[in-house]
């Protein structure tokens, strides 16, 4: 190899270390980008209006809706109705009382979307609350429930299994939500001994199969089933 060969094999090596170092200064960091664009939906879904957010539930009955019968705050309960009930004139037909100087097309929309109001409103505030208990919190898992008569003590037992963590958990409450039962597919769980000293703790040993506690919950749900045509 002679002198001129030589220096062109250096240059080129300079050439493709440099352009190594350049991408290596500007590559992406993944997780900031992510983080920056998880504060991006974050910051979209806060700037989203009411209105909205009404849009995007649904104001039909259908199997994807549910009843319920929940106990409200008296005076949260009474604003709620004052909002609702200003609604009903705001929306009224030929209404001639329009706060926010809406044009016809505005306000048939405004109709459209605050129709059910008070179901729409409901389920966008737990949603929201929701949200903000999990960002607080843990994810909520979901949760398996079964309602079932224990005939040895005459009273309803509750049975529930979920998986949280990579871990599978079977629970039994008695009728006064005092815990009887409890599986896992953890080796040890740590708990607290109920004594005046806090703090204390002490580990027992549980360890069961997944596929135990499924079979376990599956015989609760058969048992429940069966009381049921029974009666």
């Amino acid at each position: 190899m002679d002198k001129h060969e030589y220096i062109k094999i250096i240059r080129e090596l300079k050439m493709g270390l440099n352009h190594l170092e350049n991408q290596i200064e500007h590559e992406i960091d993944w997780n900031t980008e992510l983080a920056l664009i998880q504060e991006e939906n974050n910051n979209y879904e806060s700037k989203k209006t009411f209105e909205n957010l009404l849009k995007e539930v649904n104001s039909k009955v259908d199997s994807s809706t549910k009843s319920t019968t929940l106990l409200i705050d008296k005076d949260t309960y009474e604003k709620f109705e004052d909002l609702s009930s200003r609604l009903e004139v705001v929306t009224a037909h030929h209404s001639r009382y329009n706060p926010d100087l809406l044009n016809k097309e505005e306000l048939n929309n405004f109709k459209e979307i605050t129709k059910s109001f008070k179901s729409r409103f409901v389920t966008i505030a737990i949603n929201l609350a929701l949200n903000k208990w999990e960002k607080e919190h843990d994810i909520i898992p979901k949760m398996n429930k079964v309602r079932y008569k224990n005939k040895d003590k005459d009273e309803y037992y509750r049975s529930f299994m979920w998986s949280e963590n990579n871990q599978t958990f079977g629970v039994t409450l008695d009728n006064r939500s005092n815990e009887i039962e409890l599986l896992t597919t953890k080796d040890i769980l740590p708990t607290y001994e109920k004594t005046r000293f806090r703090g204390m703790r002490n580990k027992e040993k549980l360890g069961k199969s997944k596929e135990y506690i499924e079979k376990w919950f599956e015989e609760k749900k058969q048992l429940a089933e069966s009381q049921k045509k029974s009666k």
